[in-house]
């Protein structure tokens, strides 16, 4: 009787040539790695010498199990999932490749879960530019509201800390996820926090560590803060709030908060595509919200100045257009 690995790292890579062995070197140096976790490395299409990076390491680390596999250009999102199909771990830790993590805090995140079954470990992460440390937006230890362990419940870890951003500082029990059909969505941008604010809720047991265990390298020329993504990152926003309307009507007793984010949502991507799109697609979704019938309940959570922004863009969109362009852009 075979015995389950107790984790599977997935990392998708495109064009990671430069930075993947610095990836693969913080989690190779895990004690027990050999024993403890499998790599599974989704080369997404790149067109540099990713492949060829790769497959030294794997001559070069013979003893380690690391997976490649190769897809065409599909995206990080398709490039996770193709992971989590293959992956045989008891938990799953998404790490991206130009990112690394602390291998004495991973082999202390393994012990706890050795120990006790879990559905998610939640630790801290550090910020790095390549030329120093930058704080953390979104879970730098030292924005933690805990001190030691806790143990709570993935509806209380939504309500009551603000750890959305990234599904990279979390260890994931596996069957959960294949429980609930886990996947991200597709094509679009924001799929991170979609994916940790829908899937988050279905954990019944959440360690909270308060250590930091991953560091995330942030390059000027990344996805995110690229300013020639901006169109798509509007229109990510706008299918995500359909999402968060599914997940309002799934969870009912998360009503309120998901209707809120996905009010956010909506709000962001009309003023985005507005923006850096066109008045066909504004209209296209606005149509598209009317028929689901839900548009006039995303104005009851906008509040008294985001509620009048959807009644514009949904009656005047040319107006909008002109009051898109007049208000700060959207981040």
């Amino acid at each position: 009787m075979s015995v389950e690995l107790p984790l599977s790292v997935i990392i998708p890579v495109y064009n990671g040539a430069k930075t993947i062995v610095r990836c693969l070197d913080s989690l190779v140096t895990i004690p027990d790695a050999t024993t403890a976790l499998e790599i599974i490395v989704i080369n997404d299409g790149s067109q540099d010498e990713t492949l060829e990076v790769l497959a030294d390491y794997q001559a070069q680390h013979p003893e380690q199990t690391i997976r490649v596999i190769t897809q065409t250009n599909q995206g990080q999102s398709a490039a996770r999932n193709k992971g989590l199909e293959v992956a045989q771990g008891a938990y799953v830790w998404f790490v991206d490749a130009d990112d690394w993590v602390d291998s004495v805090a991973a082999d202390y995140l393994l012990s706890l879960v050795a120990e006790e079954s879990y559905d998610i470990l939640c630790f801290g992460v550090r910020n790095r530019s390549e030329e120093e440390e930058v704080p953390s937006e979104w879970l730098d230890s030292s924005a933690h509201d805990f001190d030691q362990l806790q143990c709570t419940d993935g509806r209380a870890l939504l309500t009551q800390h603000n750890l959305s951003g990234s599904v990279c500082p979390f260890l994931w029990r596996r069957s959960m996820l294949e429980e609930h059909q886990a996947r991200f969505m597709e094509g679009l941008l924001h799929e991170d926090a979609l994916f940790y604010w829908h899937y988050t809720a279905f954990a019944e047991r959440v360690l909270l560590v308060p250590i930091v265990a991953y560091y995330y390298y942030q390059r000027a020329d990344s996805t995110i803060h690229n300013p020639d993504t901006l169109h798509l990152r509007g229109i990510s926003r706008l299918e995500g709030s359909f999402r968060l309307l599914n997940c309002a009507k799934e969870l009912e007793d998360l009503r309120s908060f998901y209707l809120t984010l996905a009010s956010s949502f909506y709000r962001a991507g009309l003023r985005m595509v507005a923006r850096y799109g066109k008045v066909s697609e504004l209209k296209a979704y606005t149509r598209r919200m009317e028929q689901s019938g839900d548009h006039k309940l995303l104005m009851r959570y906008a509040g008294r100045k985001g509620a009048p922004l959807i009644c514009i863009a949904h009656h005047a969109p040319w107006l909008f257009g002109l009051i898109a362009h007049i208000l700060p852009p959207v981040a």
